[in-house]
């Protein structure tokens, strides 16, 4: 892996997060603009939204860590 391809994993992987961040913010108002007050789906939301973040930034160490293998350094 080259340092272009790095970046554009950075790039996919953090665009995703952004795009994820988006979503709990509309999951986290009414249609009306209100804040959502219903417990179960405010939390439920969260942890989706947690989970995601996690799988992408799994992504981006994984991805480091294919790059520094390929450079013959040591992984984080």
């Amino acid at each position: 892996m080259d340092r272009f391809r790095l970046s554009s994993m950075y790039f996919l992987s953090t665009s995703r997060i952004c795009d994820e961040a988006e979503e709990l913010y509309e999951k986290l108002h009414e249609i009306n603009g209100s804040a959502n007050i219903d417990k179960d789906k405010v939390l439920e939301s969260v942890k989706r939204f947690k989970s995601s973040v996690a799988i992408e930034t799994d992504l981006i160490k994984e991805a480091l860590n294919e790059y520094l293998e390929t450079q013959g350094k040591a992984g984080v």
